[in-house]
């Protein structure tokens, strides 16, 4: 590629419109103003100190992952791929030069930075709503592109006509999204890491429900003795070895069963924590997981916990009581009910930290 590094991070215009805070300027000559004006603002800091590193004269920005699985570790990201990354997702979602782009999520992870980069190539406008439940409530007019969590989504039902295509990430998304009659709105789940830099695969969600993950042009997917996710993306020339356990379909397909770090053994048996919690949230109507709680006999019990305000289990095991789709020896064990689960700034569950919350574990 011989086209300057800079004259790429400008995408198709040299002037990128940026609106924060019902705010609006134009980037890279309005850097200073955007400064000052969001200065004590903590809420901008991580958003200012990616824009100072994206114009950099560097190759590359210094990016944490999620920790969702796994204690954050600093890795190094080719600016170059991230612009490649951007231009296959515009070219994948047909997204027009000069269109509206919503970026809601938090600037300390990838996400909204990738984001942000799909406006930059695009020349087109990204509107700057600092994370909350409904970002839609802080904006006017149309959206062409956005990046949200599913609460977010599920907070902006009401606004869904604004909103042409949404890109899904996270966890919790399910499938039964019960939008507004008629919405027009194109729904898609994201799969992917910090590591590849954005989705590799996407399933949509609706108005089409699928299944299966259909990889971005050019990712061969592949699995190990494991049934662990291989990523082989020539496009950005990476190769990945992940921990999540796939059901692979075809080099180009496969469904999501779950992460290898949460499978219990319990008394030899092996569950799939996710196997166990989608069959939970059909029937519990709150945030919940699975975990495996050290047992002198078994090894590991399975046990449930919900993030409720409710102070006691009892409503809650009489639910469990009426389920009869558990496979043997994945019905849980005990219930806890806790006020607040430990998240991330992204809003992702943070497993071990909400576990420490518990006695025993």
């Amino acid at each position: 590629m011989n086209t300057p590094i800079m004259d790429l991070r400008l995408g198709y215009s040299k002037e990128f419109n940026l609106s924060v805070l019902e705010r609006s300027f134009v980037l890279p000559k309005d850097l200073n103003a955007l400064s000052a004006f969001l200065e004590g603002k903590e809420e901008g800091y991580s958003l200012l100190n990616f824009l100072n590193q994206w114009y950099d004269p560097t190759e590359y920005i210094y990016q944490f992952t999620s920790g969702s699985t796994a204690k954050p570790k600093k890795i190094a990201l080719e600016k170059r791929k991230m612009i490649l990354s951007a231009q296959r997702t515009l070219d994948y979602f047909k997204i027009q030069p000069n269109s509206r782009f919503l970026l809601c999520l938090h600037f300390d992870y990838i996400a909204a930075k990738m984001q942000l980069i799909r406006a930059l190539v695009s020349g087109g406008e990204a509107v700057v709503v600092f994370p909350r439940a409904n970002p839609m409530d802080f904006i006017s007019g149309l959206i062409d592109f956005a990046a949200m969590v599913p609460l977010q989504l599920e907070s902006s039902k009401k606004e869904m006509h604004r909103l042409k295509t949404v890109l899904l990430g996270g966890v919790g998304i399910k499938t039964d999204l019960r939008l507004p009659y008629g919405c027009l709105t194109e729904i898609y789940e994201g799969f992917g890491m910090t590591e590849s830099y954005t989705h590799i695969a996407i399933r949509s969600l609706y108005p089409i429900t699928e299944s299966v993950f259909k990889a971005m042009p050019k990712v061969f997917i592949d699995a190990d003795e494991n049934q662990a996710l291989i990523v082989k993306d020539a496009y950005l020339d990476l190769t990945l070895q992940t921990r999540d356990k796939i059901l692979l379909h075809s080099e180009s397909q496969f469904e999501y069963v779950g992460r290898l770090d949460w499978v219990i053994n319990s008394g030899g048996v092996k569950i799939q924590s996710e196997e166990v919690e989608a069959i939970l949230q059909k029937h519990i109507n709150k945030h919940l997981f699975v975990a495996g709680k050290p047992d002198a006999v078994l090894g590991e019990k399975l046990v449930l916990i919900i993030e409720s305000s409710e102070k006691s289990a009892d409503s809650f095991e009489s639910m469990l009581k009426k389920i009869d789709e558990f496979k043997p020896y994945h019905r849980p064990k005990e219930i806890y009910v806790l006020p607040e689960f430990v998240r991330s700034n992204s809003q992702k569950l943070l497993r071990a930290e909400t576990l420490r919350l518990i006695d025993g574990f």
